[in-house]
């Protein structure tokens, strides 16, 4: 994680497969031809890539402070810039919030709130957000201090998870072995 210019971000997550490594599996193995080795992983990194996005984005709304939710925004807007190309899944994970590297140090008690109107110091909850001011509710009773990094953490632990079920799903119902389908990893 580097904070520079009030960015909070991680160098992109990238798991995939080079084009060589293709060649090698479809030579091995005599059922498939090269293009339908292309085609099993192109599959398999779309399936993995969506399901990661979605377990991601439920993380975010469930453990990221929401104040105004703008940075939750934020944080699932930058994850939608990310892609599978070129046999390659990029998982983009930064936010441009201005305060989100101060959201980043607080404790949790600071962040945590259950359907409050006040902050924890007793002053009335406000906000400035979208040309709007005012009184707010604060309820984010799950919020977690060091989001950001719990954040990347998570995306790696779903990213493994999900391209094992789905590398088992695919290999059970094509001539495709399980032990082809490990050269599919993090770089």
């Amino acid at each position: 994680m580097s904070i520079k210019n009030s960015i909070v971000k991680h160098k992109p997550l990238t798991y995939g497969i080079k084009r060589p490594e293709i060649r090698k599996v479809a030579q091995g193995n005599p059922l498939l031809s090269e293009r339908e080795v292309e085609n099993i992983v192109v599959k398999i990194l779309k399936e993995t890539f969506q399901l990661v996005v979605r377990d991601v984005v439920k993380w975010i709304n469930k453990f990221v402070a929401k104040r105004t939710g703008q940075l939750r925004e934020n944080l699932i807007l930058n994850l939608a810039s990310s892609r599978t190309k070129n046999y390659t899944m990029v998982f983009v994970l930064l936010t441009s919030i201005n305060y989100a590297e101060q959201v980043v140090n607080y404790k949790t008690s600071q962040v945590r709130h259950k359907n409050s109107k006040r902050e924890h110091s007793g002053k009335w909850a406000y906000a400035n957000y979208g040309g709007h001011s005012g009184r707010i509710t604060l309820n984010d009773p799950q919020a977690i201090t060091n989001f950001f990094t719990m954040m990347v953490r998570y995306t790696v632990k779903s990213i493994l998870i999900n391209l094992k079920i789905i590398k088992r799903k695919y290999s059970a119902k094509t001539k495709m072995k399980f032990k082809e389908m490990r050269i599919i990893k993090m770089w």
